[in-house]
């Protein structure tokens, strides 16, 4: 079994992954990120990112990004980059 992981707030406090506010603020943001993929036609997702940043990675074509970039309260569609 692995340990959890804790993440360090500015304040020195540290976020618990698995505290019940937590888990579902996660759930909240995991919806908004499917609705917002939803919205678009779908795509494949491949990473959510809920901690460090509110975002998510997803293959999308070159229409579904373009469309994307204008669904309310997306602030930024940015390709992949090496």
């Amino acid at each position: 079994m692995n340990s959890p992981v804790y993440w360090t707030m500015k304040n020195g406090q540290k976020i618990d992954p698995n505290a019940s506010d937590v888990t579902a603020y996660v759930a909240y943001l995991n919806g908004k990120h499917n609705d917002a993929l939803g919205k678009v036609g779908g795509g494949q997702k491949l990473y959510d990112y809920y901690y460090s940043l509110n975002g998510f990675a997803a293959k999308l074509t070159l229409a579904q990004a373009q469309k994307l970039a204008s669904v309310d309260g997306v602030l930024a569609v940015t390709a992949d980059e090496l």
